[in-house]
């Protein structure tokens, strides 16, 4: 889920650099496609095939949900609209899987902390660009690395009292 997520920021990080339009506009989890590879692309909104998703995307109980109004009506469409509309569909991918292996507190906290700020509008501070987004999504460590590093703190911690107890009982020796 973790990696879905960051490859679903990469592409629409991707789109709004390169991008011909100035915002993807309809970003939602009907607009993600992922393969079976878990590669994701964003849907092509032009395509003749996609006609039918674009219909279902525009729904108003889709656009009530994954897009806000406000933005529209204060700035028009900008890449505020497809800000907002990310912290959403993550909102979205967290509530409907159980990320395996589950998320730490702290992965919980820091994913929290970002989906605010997506669906924060500018003058509370939100984030106003995706390289803003992409500067502050979490870093994840793989479990296996953790699982490493907290074995290397227990053992330094236990050789750190190991060498107090040495040190403790000869201290007139090293005097």
């Amino acid at each position: 889920l973790w990696n879905l997520m960051r490859k679903m920021l990469l592409q629409i990080t991707w789109f709004h650099k390169y991008g011909e339009k100035q915002t993807y506009g309809y970003l939602s989890p009907y607009s993600v496609i992922v393969k079976e590879d878990e590669e994701i692309y964003l849907l092509d909104l032009e395509a003749e095939g996609s006609r039918e998703t674009v219909r279902q995307i525009q729904s108003r109980t889709v656009r009530k949900y994954f897009s806000n109004p406000e933005i529209y009506r204060q700035k028009g469409i900008c890449e505020a609209v497809d800000i907002y509309s990310f912290g959403r569909t993550l909102q979205y991918m967290l509530s409907q899987s159980e990320p395996d292996p589950p998320l730490t507190k702290k992965e919980e906290y820091q994913l929290e902390k970002l989906i605010q700020n997506c669906l924060k509008a500018d003058g509370e501070k939100g984030y106003i660009t995706f390289s803003m987004v992409e500067k502050h999504f979490p870093k994840l460590r793989s479990r296996r690395k953790r699982e490493i590093e907290k074995k290397m703190a227990r053992s330094l911690q236990i050789n750190v009292k190991i060498w107090k107890i040495y040190c403790d009982r000869n201290k007139n020796i090293i005097k």
